[in-house]
């Protein structure tokens, strides 16, 4: 009698332990997935921020070619927003600043000035490229928690298979 409770304890006791593995394993799953879909919402924003730097990149190309207007806190002002400042021909920004105002055009600039331009379009590049860079790491995680997650539910399914084969001993 002792040995038939022995053997059911002990195979009852088997069982609940591929069983509580089995549901640590499916908690294990889920919370992969739940951090991979917050890596994928950091993805689609590191794009989208290396997209509009980009894009940011292009307009201020296309502006420095065609030319524009400029105060020293960094107002665009029209030409007709502007106010002459003295009689050597230099205009005011008329918006809250009021400070002196020149024009930019890639054709006219000195070479001190498109050096600095250069030098502000290259750091700008930098910033997109590493946006890009972290997205593609953060990419990677996101494959990585989905494999994670399938390993966990593979463990999950293989720990019920013992204890569903334990069943039938």
């Amino acid at each position: 009698m002792l040995r038939i409770i022995a053997k059911w304890w002990g195979k009852l006791s088997y069982r609940w332990k591929h069983e509580v593995d089995a549901a640590k394993d499916d908690l294990n799953a889920g919370l992969a997935l739940v951090l991979a879909k917050g890596r994928e919402e950091e993805v689609k924003e590191a794009f989208a921020d290396a997209d509009r730097i980009k894009e940011h990149i292009a307009q201020e190309m296309k502006a420095l070619e065609e030319g524009y207007w400029e105060c020293e806190d960094g107002h665009r002002p029209h030409k007709e927003e502007l106010t002459p400042s003295d009689s050597e021909g230099k205009f005011r920004c008329v918006k809250d600043c009021g400070k002196d105002v020149r024009y930019l055009k890639m054709s006219e600039l000195t070479g001190k000035d498109k050096y600095e331009i250069e030098k502000e379009l290259k750091d700008a590049r930098t910033v997109e490229e590493n946006k890009r860079q972290f997205a593609e790491g953060k990419k990677k995680e996101v494959e990585n928690g989905h494999a994670t997650a399938e390993h966990f539910k593979g463990r999950a399914s293989n720990n019920r298979e013992v204890s569903d084969r334990l069943k039938d001993l």
